[in-house]
């Protein structure tokens, strides 16, 4: 428990959305992927992403 509670600063909070797993787990990697492989240059895969966010979120954000 000391070990856990230690890392608590340093910990990033994820919204508690419906959408976020697909979120984290699919779009992220992929936007990372692009940009790191250089498929897409790092200001295509971020806009990219945004997208698929928004498209997801139904234009909500």
């Amino acid at each position: 428990l000391d070990v856990t509670t230690s890392m608590l600063p340093y910990g990033i909070p994820f919204p508690a959305l419906p959408q976020s797993p697909e979120i984290m787990n699919i779009i992220v990697p992929d936007m990372l992927q692009n940009a790191l492989t250089g498929a897409m240059t790092v200001d295509q895969a971020a806009d990219d992403a945004a997208k698929k966010v928004k498209d997801l979120m139904g234009g909500g954000l």
